[in-house]
């Protein structure tokens, strides 16, 4: 029946709110609603009523309805749909046409030749002049599509009857690129970036970009639940070092500048002082990395940090954030991921990894390990003295997959310092070693052969590859390389099969400085963290590490004895932890040191400016608690989850390779006003340029 809604008003009320669970303030709202816009309409059940709501919001019988809500509606009904015609068919007096909003799409079809649509030839004619990627609005009716025409998606089974057509806005005839995702594959990655917000309308970037507002929700309301308060940071902060390049932003104090924030790294150890106890934000931050693969100038990350924690507190809490979001949230292809993403999460120390891996982040979802060989060089060379490291990985079937030509191509993968002191021999039918030139006298040994073989079960058609070095973390550093792109080829070729799961790991007892030997850099005066000079050392390494300092601070960095303080203090292990899922590093934390007197040292070791540190070093100082945390890099973590090659495809907006935006022409050239009144002059080299 048809009643004004104000004589309805206190059954409607008693009624849904008995029915629905509704509080009586909530459709009070909904009911003024329809009151004030005086629409009429019809009431034949609670679920009527429950169905018009949003008509009653927006003062209309025939109110928007999103693709995907269409099979819930009666074919009897006229209903309206917004959104792009992505692309239309014609058949004689017969069109069909796709309709896609942000929900999923659906077919529309007009059928010039029914009685209902004879008298509007009108409507079929713009039809035909409507390019595809318009913004439309379609009137008609649902219905049940013909069986041999079902497709497989949400709405493969149903069709709109279209009875009118009207173009909201319409597009240009010709699209700089495709947003269909079978014609995209030759577009350009510049051309992509160019027109991102076409780009961002082809289905696999809207499906990624909205798992990633999904996830990120999931792990806020986690945090929230657990006790964790969401405090925003600073942007502009002071410089510095902290390890990468930072941004400078100007200030109209002649030569002072702000920095933006490689992390909140400061801020939030300020935080802990200030006695928060449990602090996270999604904050974003800013490294001048140009040039390095696969990374973006400012990105995302999830940041955490906690008071009187140890190192397996801050890890269980990032297991179980990462097993509830997840399980909430699956990425696309999954399920469920309860069995993958089960705590505690395996663990292993920086010096397995890199002996066994050749990385300190290695992908665990297959075998490739490198074995150690060393002892069996030094037992056959006998006269000589054999001093090299020396390293092995079998990559089982691969010899008999690649030529010497696609080796040497493998190779050349890989940077000329690290592919030098490695050398691959494939192994013949009858289990000869077939190497690419005369082996060294060692490696001819028969003797050796034999024990090679029986360390890495040779057999016909594997290739060996070899590593010698300086140290053995450095061979096995060589060969890490190599492995990822063995595993790669092998899979390819169908005789390794890399496990689908998500294997995630966590990587600790990482050293507090680097490693100078094993990644064969030249000495230098200062220490460098391995991590940042926050970090605290192990518990059972600080006294070493102390003694070492304050005997390096003693002398001056070029005495004799100094390097040998300097080895002492990159010997001692640190308490940070890195997170690690197939082989990518999503994240990376630590134990912090809040003890001022050993923050200053570690400071002034890695050549640090102390001043610059003032304000936190007086932070400690005034009853700082013990604490530590986590960074998860959310666009890293999505990628992976996703199973994306490069972080561009789960950014909405990306930078290029280069640190550009090729969309808005950024970083663009200044204002000369600007720039004076910054106190900012441009090199004479750069003014023609600029102008």
């Amino acid at each position: 029946m048809n009643v004004e809604i104000p004589h309805l008003y206190p059954q409607l009320v008693r009624q849904t709110s008995r029915q629905s669970g509704s509080s009586i303030s909530a459709l009070r709202s909904r009911i003024y609603c329809s009151i004030a816009t005086s629409s009429r309409i019809s009431l034949n059940s609670v679920s009527d009523v429950r169905r018009t709501q949003l008509r009653w919001r927006t003062g209309g019988k025939n109110s928007r309805v999103m693709a995907r809500e269409v099979s819930g509606h009666p074919e009897s009904e006229e209903i309206v749909l917004e959104g792009w015609l992505e692309h239309v068919r014609h058949l004689g007096n017969v069109a069909f046409a796709v309709l896609r909003d942000s929900s999923g799409r659906i077919q529309v079809t007009w059928d010039q030749e029914s009685a209902e649509n004879q008298c509007r030839v009108h409507e079929f004619k713009k039809l035909r002049k409507t390019t595809d990627e318009s913004v439309v609005r379609i009137r008609g009716h649902k219905r049940q599509r013909p069986a041999e025409a079902k497709g497989s998606d949400h709405n493969g089974d149903i069709e709109i009857w279209m009875s009118s057509l009207e173009v909201l806005n319409m597009c240009k005839p010709m699209l700089p690129i495709p947003v269909r995702p079978q014609n995209i594959t030759n577009t350009t990655e510049l051309a992509r970036l160019k027109y991102r917000y076409l780009d961002l309308r082809r289905q696999e970037l809207q499906q990624t970009i909205r798992y990633r507002s999904n996830l990120t929700h999931a792990m806020r309301k986690h945090l929230i639940a657990k006790n964790f308060v969401d405090i925003e940071t600073p942007t502009l902060f002071k410089s510095t070092p902290e390890g990468a390049r930072e941004f400078l932003v100007p200030t109209r104090h002649p030569g002072r500048f702000y920095a933006l924030p490689q992390s909140p790294q400061q801020y939030k150890q300020l935080l802990m002082a200030a006695g928060f106890e449990r602090y996270f934000q999604i904050a974003r931050c800013y490294r001048d990395e140009l040039g390095r693969a696969d990374r973006q100038p400012e990105f995302t990350q999830l940041d955490m940090e906690m008071s009187f924690v140890n190192e397996a507190d801050v890890m269980q809490t990032a297991e179980h954030l990462l097993a509830h979001a997840l399980n909430e949230c699956p990425p696309p292809g999954h399920n469920s991921l309860s069995s993958e993403i089960a705590s505690p999460f395996r663990r292993m120390t920086f010096h397995d990894a890199m002996h066994t891996y050749g990385s300190d982040k290695p992908d665990l979802r297959y075998g490739l390990e490198i074995i150690d060989f060393s002892a069996v060089c030094q037992k056959v060379d006998g006269n000589s003295g054999w001093k090299l490291a020396a390293k092995v990985l079998n990559a089982k079937g691969l010899g008999a997959k690649l030529s010497r030509k696609k080796i040497d191509e493998l190779r050349a993968t890989v940077d000329r310092k690290i592919a030098d002191g490695v050398f691959f021999v494939k192994v013949g039918e009858k289990g000869e070693w077939k190497p690419p030139k005369p082996l060294s006298a060692v490696h001819q040994d028969m003797a050796l052969r034999s024990e090679v073989n029986g360390l890495v079960n040779v057999e016909a058609g594997d290739l060996l590859l070899f590593s010698t070095a300086t140290t053995s973390a450095q061979a096995a550093k060589k060969l890490g390389h190599f492995r990822v792109q063995c595993a790669n080829i092998m899979q390819e070729a169908g005789i390794l099969d890399i496990d689908s799961r998500f294997s995630l790991l966590w990587v600790n007892d990482f050293p507090m400085f680097e490693d100078i030997e094993a990644d064969g850099l030249e000495s230098s005066e200062y220490l460098q963290s391995t991590h940042h000079p926050f970090t605290a050392p192990h518990l059972d390494h600080q006294e070493t590490l102390e003694n070492a300092i304050d005997g390096l601070l003693s002398l001056s960095p070029h005495h004799p004895e100094a390097e040998g303080y300097r080895k002492i203090a990159r010997r001692c292990t640190s308490r940070a932890y890195d997170l690690v899922i197939n082989g990518v590093e999503i994240g990376g934390g630590s134990i912090r040191i809040h003890d001022p007197v050993l923050q200053e040292k570690v400071l002034k070791a890695i050549g640090a400016d102390v001043s610059a540190f003032g304000h936190l070093l007086d932070a400690l100082g005034y009853g700082c608690p013990p604490h530590g945390g986590i960074a998860i890099g959310i666009d890293r973590l999505i990628a992976t989850l996703c199973e994306k090659e490069n972080i561009r495809e789960v950014i909405a907006f990306p930078k290029s390779a280069y640190g550009t935006d090729p969309m808005s022409g950024a970083p663009g050239h200044g204002v000369k006003e600007a720039l004076t009144e910054y106190h900012i002059a441009m090199l004479e080299k750069y003014e023609s340029s600029s102008a």
